[in-house]
């Protein structure tokens, strides 16, 4: 049995070293994965609630500022002409 077991070995030297390696890392990778994160995992974004839009439309924050419309198509394909842009020169 162990002389089988040692031949096995000899012939496939490589790939089981390869195999360890591969087995070794992978298991390091997630025993330490836990302790690697930081925070929440990603940036919160802060959620503004002081200013309310409704069922849509153009809304203001009370800066001053001029509104910002937007206006939404039924969905279907709008073709828009191409603008050439004039080249750098220098």
């Amino acid at each position: 049995m162990s002389r089988n077991f040692r031949s096995f070995v000899s012939q496939y030297r490589i790939p089981l070293l390869v195999i360890l390696v591969l087995l070794v890392s992978a298991g390091a990778f997630l025993v330490l994965r836990p302790r690697l994160q930081t925070g929440s995992g990603g940036q919160q974004i802060p959620v503004d609630t002081g200013v309310s839009t409704g069922q849509g439309g153009a809304t203001g924050i009370e800066t001053g500022e001029p509104d910002v419309s937007i206006l939404l198509s039924e969905g279907q394909a709008q073709p828009q002409t191409a603008v050439p842009v004039p080249l750098a020169t220098g």
